[in-house]
């Protein structure tokens, strides 16, 4: 495990509860006109706690979270229900992601 790893596993509830302070549209604003619309598909690459893809599925979107950390990606697959596909993997290859097509 390398040390950025480590930090986010030590980490991940502190970590979590921070992103999740924040909601969507006010840490997004700056995008809003490319926000996804009901029905559009979503990768949501580094997804952490989860806090934007369940704001996406929530908008009618299909949505895959991933998310590397084991610790990050509970909590999100928590947050978000089995309603968003989590996925263990990173860039540059995601593996995981190319075996879906």
């Amino acid at each position: 495990m390398n040390s950025t790893s480590l930090f986010y596993s030590q980490n991940a509830i502190e970590l979590a509860e921070q992103y999740n302070g924040l909601d969507f549209k006010s840490v997004h604003q700056s995008w809003k006109l490319y926000w996804p619309k009901s029905g559009s598909n979503v990768l949501d690459i580094g997804a952490g706690s989860g806090r934007d893809a369940k704001w996406m599925n929530e908008q009618g979107c299909e949505v895959i979270a991933v998310e590397p950390n084991d610790a990050l990606r509970q909590i999100g697959l928590q947050s978000t229900g089995p309603e968003v596909t989590w996925l263990n993997d990173s860039l540059p290859a995601l593996e995981n992601v190319q075996s879906l097509v």
